[in-house]
């Protein structure tokens, strides 16, 4: 039936008497909506339609691909090949009519499914052993699809999480390649690849000849200092105790030290890879043996009333790794005489601990912990009736921590100048 016929139709209708109690069907415009974004093989979609087909209106649809014909409203269809197809809407006001059928035609492409596409982050980028690897994948499906993650982080081809992020930990330094899997809802898979270098921190660590200075004799300090994947490329010494690295340079330093005392010394190593390690080490100095006039003289002398500092004073030893993410310690030792006792205070972020007593020895709590910038350890050596050893350690981003070394009167907390000897 041509337009200009289907016009006079509904002209004729309108203006036809109408008897009472009888409702007249209405024609409307026969449009109906397609589904949005690309259509794929097997994928259900639906069309609707946008005038009511409610009785006694019928709608009847076909599909372009030789299927059978559906009635109603809404009409749901799966393609089976790619192809452009024309989708049909007839709409009848009234089946008892003929001639009244209106129809629209809207041809549909049914393409080729696009997997999704992605790339792997790793932060950080250089990581070490032992610190945390975020991972995340910038994913795009080109259809527009929802994409599910499968993630392989330990390379034993199993999926170990899900989403668009992941994580792991290696414990030692070596390369892994990580995985993700990415896939859509209708049989797109990608998979992405990122090979992750984790390097590790290298060993900082000196010995000291002789063990036993007098004041005034040249101490030579010799670095045992190794990076166990790579050379190393700097190493340098604070041989007086300012936390400024800069007074030799090498795997050998010297210094006389001019009086008796206990010397903090620094050694502070770098990789190829720009990663930094320290160690601090305590130097016992005493003073010369007296000549036989002083020493009759002492003997002579009244008994001192003042303290005396604990015999052997405590010697600290402490080595880690630093980065912008804070420090962490692989030896951290006080050794100092069994009656002594080791108070240490830990704040901030990382702490094991916040307050703690030990014997003198080793304190494993502290060691293989990464402690945040801004984290301040304080270490007390007391024992009862001497002064004793304070020591303060204070986390710092990117740098060697900082180490404060007085004294401890007495019965007291706070710290004080060492006395002269």
């Amino acid at each position: 039936m041509s337009r200009a016929r289907i016009a006079a139709f509904l002209a004729s209708l309108a203006l036809a008497p109408v008897a009472p109690g009888v409702v007249q069907p209405a024609a409307a415009a026969t449009t109906f909506t397609v589904p949005g974004g690309p259509i794929r093989p097997g994928q259900a979609v639906e069309f609707r339609a946008t005038v009511s087909c409610a009785a006694p209106v019928v709608c009847s649809w076909t599909a372009g691909d030789g299927a059978s014909l559906a009635d109603g409203g809404v009409f749901a269809h799966q393609y089976a090949a790619l192809g452009t197809y024309p989708v049909t809407l007839t709409v009848d006001p009234d089946p008892g009519t003929s001639g009244d059928e209106t129809s629209e035609t809207e041809n549909v492409s049914v393409v080729a499914n696009r997997a999704p596409t992605g790339t792997i982050r790793v932060v950080p980028s250089l990581p070490v052993a032992g610190q945390q690897v975020q991972l995340a994948v910038d994913a795009a499906d080109p259809d527009g699809d929802a994409i599910t993650y499968a993630w392989d982080v330990d390379e034993n081809g199993t999926t170990d999480s899900g989403g668009p992020t992941a994580a792991f930990t290696q414990p030692f330094a070596g390369v892994r390649t990580v995985r993700v899997t990415l896939n859509d809802a209708f049989g797109g898979s990608t998979l992405a690849a990122q090979v992750v270098r984790v390097t590790a921190f290298p060993f900082a660590a000196f010995g000291a000849a002789p063990a036993a200075p007098v004041a005034g004799d040249l101490v030579t300090f010799t670095s045992t200092s190794q990076d166990p994947d790579g050379p190393l490329t700097e190493q340098l010494w604070d041989l007086d105790g300012d936390a400024v690295f800069g007074d030799a340079a090498g795997p050998i330093a010297q210094r006389a030290f001019p009086a008796a005392g206990v010397y903090p010394v620094a050694l502070r190593v770098r990789d190829a890879d720009g990663v930094a390690s320290f160690a601090f080490r305590d130097v016992p100095v005493t003073a010369p043996a007296a000549g036989p006039v002083a020493a009759a003289q002492t003997t002579a002398a009244p008994a001192a009333t003042r303290a005396t500092r604990i015999r052997p004073f405590p010697v600290l030893t402490i080595a880690g790794g630093f980065n912008r993410r804070g420090a962490r310690f692989t030896r951290f030792v006080v050794d100092a005489p069994a009656a002594a006792r080791v108070g240490v205070t830990c704040a901030g972020r990382g702490c094991p601990f916040t307050r703690r007593t030990f014997r003198p020895g080793r304190i494993p709590a502290l060691e293989r912990r990464r402690l945040r910038p801004g984290t301040r350890i304080t270490v007390r050596v007391t024992q009862p009736g001497f002064i004793g050893k304070y020591t303060s350690i204070v986390v710092r981003r990117g740098q060697v921590p900082r180490r404060t070394d007085r004294c401890l009167r007495p019965g007291s907390t706070k710290a004080s100048a060492c006395p002269a000897s």
